[in-house]
């Protein structure tokens, strides 16, 4: 209602208008955001564009669900990376003695911030993936995989532990 500037959306489904364009020579543009028309009841998303004077891709989309793309025109999801061809990848960076993480959260206190996880330890180069708000797997650095357990539980396993191939332990249930 009360905007400073007011871009023309394009039309027709499908259509990208350059609203707004960077260029760093005379030579062309070497970025912009784009409106992109989504289909029906002016439905608008919003493209980021990246490149060279006069060779720009589009980098980055937010649909009109709100849904996020990063290399791909129609995201499905939330976050999503990739198109669904070629490799892709996230690289989550850390310094050397602390974590990277993923969290998989089901509310903000305490445990429900990470209830499940996927965790690289740096200090002990030890992957971790997290269940309940706590370790339940690690690999370590030398390729072991160990299961964490409670206390009298007796359930668990060990594989490749250095001396044996398999070790089980506990004593049933």
């Amino acid at each position: 209602s009360n905007y400073q500037a007011v871009f023309e959306a394009p039309q027709g489904t499908g259509n990208i208008a350059r609203n707004i364009a960077f260029a760093t020579t005379t030579t062309g543009i070497s970025a912009a955001i784009n409106a992109t028309d989504q289909g029906a009841n002016s439905a608008t998303g919003i493209a980021f564009a990246t490149g060279t004077a006069g060779s720009i891709s589009e980098r980055l989309r937010i649909d009109q669900n709100g849904n996020v793309g990063i290399g791909t025109t129609s995201p499905q999801q939330l976050l999503q990376v990739g198109g669904f061809s070629g490799s892709n990848g996230i690289t989550v960076a850390a310094g050397s003695g602390n974590y990277s993480f993923i969290y998989l959260a089901d509310g903000t206190g305490g445990t429900e911030a990470y209830r499940g996880y996927l965790q690289y330890n740096h200090a002990a180069d030890n992957l971790e993936l997290g269940c309940a708000g706590a370790t339940a797997i690690t690999i370590d650095s030398s390729g072991n995989i160990k299961q964490s357990v409670a206390s009298g539980t007796n359930k668990g396993f060990t594989v490749n532990n250095g001396t044996n191939d398999l070790f089980a332990f506990g004593t049933g249930g």
